[in-house]
């Protein structure tokens, strides 16, 4: 303390030098520990409905439940997606994401209970990476990395992310970007020790990050953010150790290119007309929508398809969002006078949302929720800070009351939400009470309506999805096998024919239209069909079996053998080819491995097995 005298009263006054200020305290006391651990309860209530909910048809089928990759022994599994890199499979360029799924697989087969609990799990854990990552760069403000954990955790635009088996990808990307972020924290600290070790793992869990999801192509712009913030000194070395992120960011931009394919569910199909000017536009408009959301998440739902073009032009709100965007940047960048906070929490939301804004035809939506995962951090450092301030003023009561209005708000949400995804069924159904002329819903209810057996709902879903896309070759496919099942062949015939015309390497129509031509015992012809379905998907459990099923019409049973082996192979838990190998194995002699195949069969709870058995075999 130092005293003065006041120059016009002549009393004294205490001054508080800059040696008296309350120190900032390093280490977290008890009670802030317990503020964690409500903050990790609340989240783990607000999503308890999620271990009560199933796999989606929405990216679920190809990621797990029909991935016939993750099914493989462990270690031949990691081995593939190591070594593989393809998109058809359901991955892109991600062995560090399927090698998760498959470590799931062999812990618990396709029980969805484990899928779920793992995506929680890990998303306690990034609510702990949040936490230390605020805490860290607010110069260690407990209340505001408390704050901005909190709403992260519950926030209702985070449950696609939690509570979708299929967006683990997020979540691991996450973990590591933000381990990432930490570890370079603490190599640019000028106290740290051993800094080539901390830039080395900086750069380890920057390969693992995009490994898991390969859109970390702005992590290199996020470190210099980091610098700016920070206020580190530029120079040629702080350049220079940011080339090695450049380097591999271009190299998975090169082999990303090479595999990546426009997404099934892209509805409209024009968004690849658009000029540079409309692209900016939408690519406003998403970044307004999501700024927004934050705010106000409502009307909240797992697709937002593309605008409705008229006469090539887009709706007047998209030019108005390109206006509102210039003059939020404008004002951004007159915040710097005062402080860096600002610019740095919207260019961390930017940079890292940058690369899922829509520029051109790549994906068949124009906003998702699960997009604002990560991007999310940075507007609410903004927010916490905010708060922060308030805290320390005569709106304390005011700010608190505000923030446990959000909190109460946002949890109820978010455990509402959670049922949305609870299966295919509520989810689709959900999508279409939003967006009633958007035909990939209606086929994905109709799947799903198909599945449990209910013929009349799904023909009307598949009418709904045509007359809304009369080139949708998948609902005329899956509209055939109703007619099939219903023994309408003709009918079924001129949709699968319709279906080639669309798309000549439609591989499951070959192998539908073989099915057509089994029943009528047309067996040359049938095996045509699942000959050109395996040629164009060498590993189709279906078109073997079936084709399989062809060669014992003819009587030729080794062939039917080999088939029913094949199909097996990539889909182990198949009893019907096991039964039918059985029979083939039968014929030809070979009673003893006739009788295991049907025995195996009879183990999968299939009945005919059990019969055929008996008769054979006792």
């Amino acid at each position: 303390m130092a005293n003065t005298t006041n120059s016009k009263t002549g009393k004294k006054r205490t001054q508080v030098t800059k040696k008296s200020r309350p120190q900032i305290v390093y280490a977290l006391e008890s009670k802030h520990y317990l503020v964690l651990g409500g903050i990790l309860l609340l989240t783990l209530l607000s999503y308890l409905p999620v271990f009560h909910n199933g796999f989606v048809n929405y990216d679920d089928d190809k990621y797990v439940f029909e991935n016939t990759n993750i099914i493989k022994p462990l270690g031949e599994a990691v081995k593939f997606f190591f070594t593989t890199f393809s998109h058809n499979d359901g991955y892109n360029a991600s062995p560090v994401l399927m090698s998760v799924y498959a470590l799931e697989y062999t812990i618990a087969g396709l029980k969805p209970e484990l899928y779920h609990a793992v995506n929680l799990l890990l998303h306690l854990m990034n609510v702990m990476l949040v936490f230390w990552f605020i805490y860290w760069f607010s110069s260690r403000k407990f209340e505001v990395a408390a704050i901005v954990a909190l709403l992260f955790a519950i926030h209702p635009m985070h449950v696609e992310t939690v509570a979708w088996v299929a967006d683990l990808k997020d979540l691991l990307y996450t973990i590591f970007f933000l381990g990432s972020s930490l570890c370079y924290y603490k190599y640019i600290n000028p106290k740290t020790n051993r800094k080539i070790g901390w830039y080395l793992l900086v750069f380890v869990l920057y390969i693992f990050m995009m490994l898991s999801k390969p859109i970390g192509l702005t992590f290199w712009a996020v470190l210099f953010l980091y610098d700016f913030y920070l206020q580190r000194k530029f120079d040629i070395y702080v350049l220079f150790e940011k080339v090695p992120f450049l380097l591999l960011a271009i190299f998975y931009v090169i082999l990303n290119l090479s595999v990546i394919q426009t997404n099934e569910m892209n509805e409209q199909g024009t968004f690849a007309s658009l000029n540079i000017f409309q692209s900016a536009m939408v690519a406003s408009y998403s970044m307004l929508k999501y700024v927004l959301r934050l705010f106000f998440p409502i009307n909240l739902c797992s697709f937002y398809p593309y605008p409705i073009l008229n006469e090539g032009q887009l709706p007047v709100i998209f030019m108005v969002a390109l206006f509102v965007a210039v003059v939020l940047f404008y004002f951004i960048y007159r915040s710097l006078k005062y402080t860096r906070l600002i610019t740095f929490g919207f260019l961390f939301f930017l940079f890292t949302v940058a690369v899922t804004l829509q520029y051109g035809k790549i994906y068949g939506y124009l906003t998702a929720d699960r997009y604002t995962y990560l991007p999310y951090i940075g507007l609410l450092f903004i927010i916490g800070m905010g708060l922060h301030k308030l805290w320390n003023t005569k709106y304390k009561t005011s700010a608190i009351t505000l923030l446990s209005i959000i909190i109460l708000i946002f949890s109820v949400e978010t455990y509402a939400r959670c049922g949305v995804w609870e299966s295919g069924m509520t989810l689709w159904t959900d999508v279409i009470s939003q967006y009633k002329t958007l035909p990939g819903a209606y086929y994905n209810r109709g799947n799903l309506f198909k599945d449990e057996n209910q013929l009349t709902e799904a023909l009307a879903d598949y009418n709904k999805a045509i007359e809304l896309k009369p080139e949708y070759a998948e609902a005329y496919n899956n509209r055939a096998a109703i007619y099939f099942k219903e023994s309408k062949y003709s009918e079924a015939l001129m949709d699968y024919n319709k279906v080639i015309e669309l798309d000549p390497k439609h591989v499951k129509t070959y192998n539908n239209r073989g099915t057509i031509y089994l029943q009528e015992k047309r067996f040359e012809d049938a095996i045509k069909e699942f000959n050109k379905a395996i040629e164009l998907k060498p590993d189709y459990p279906s078109a073997y079996y079936n084709r399989g099923n062809a060669f014992m019409g003819i009587k030729r049973f080794e062939e039917a053998i080999n088939d029913f082996t094949k199909a097996i192979e990539y889909k182990p838990n198949y009893p019907e080819a096991y039964f039918n190998k059985g029979i083939s194995e039968y014929d030809i002699g070979k009673k003893d491995a006739a009788c295991t195949d049907i025995q195996k069969s009879e183990s999968m709870g299939y009945t005919p097995g059990k019969e055929l058995y008996k008769q054979y075999c006792h």
